[in-house]
């Protein structure tokens, strides 16, 4: 099955009109699916795979999906585009600190000799900004749960000034009237 003779919406399983959203939620899901890592030996889910993701990268891509609509895509095109948006310059800083710190990728096993796809990789590729986001959240849960403990503690602190205050004066006013 070549990619040209496939709508690629179908092959996504969305609608000609979905949003940009749609279709990348939709790639994920079926990336995931037909992933070679979760279907090992599957000659046909690597193919799938192969083809979910050349559709991605047409239909990810707001100027690509426009030519392939109007049906003037050519191969040129695609092999020129970029990778469709989705991560900021400071995502891609941070995933590429995390690339020289990842294990080496082995190409035992894998019937065509290419590199076992590294799915820890591509998570942190595509969720890397979400994961960052919800870090600097719990940071900021943590430093904001401290605050209220430091301002309770000092509330008690000032509580217990004040009832020591209180019981100094009421003993010198007792030792005054006897």
């Amino acid at each position: 099955v070549s990619l040209w003779h496939t709508d690629l919406y179908e092959l996504l399983g969305v609608q000609s009109n979905a949003t940009q959203a749609q279709i990348k939620t939709a790639y994920y899901r079926k990336s995931f699916l037909y992933h070679p890592d979760r279907n090992a030996g599957s000659v046909e889910a690597a193919d799938l795979f192969i083809h979910i993701t050349q559709a991605y990268q047409v239909l990810g891509s707001l100027s690509l999906r426009k030519k392939y609509d109007r049906g003037l895509l050519t191969q040129k095109d695609i092999s020129n585009a970029k990778k469709p948006p989705g991560k900021s310059k400071a995502a891609a800083a941070a995933a590429a600190q995390t690339v020289s710190k990842k294990k080496p990728v082995y190409a035992s096993g894998y019937p065509s000799g290419k590199p076992i796809f590294n799915f820890d990789e591509f998570y942190r590729a595509h969720y890397g900004e979400q994961l960052e986001r919800e870090r600097l959240m719990r940071r900021k849960q943590q430093e904001l749960q401290k605050r209220r403990e430091n301002k309770q503690d000092e509330q008690y602190k000032l509580l217990e000034s004040f009832l020591l205050l209180l019981l100094l004066s009421g003993a010198m006013i007792l030792l005054r009237y006897q």
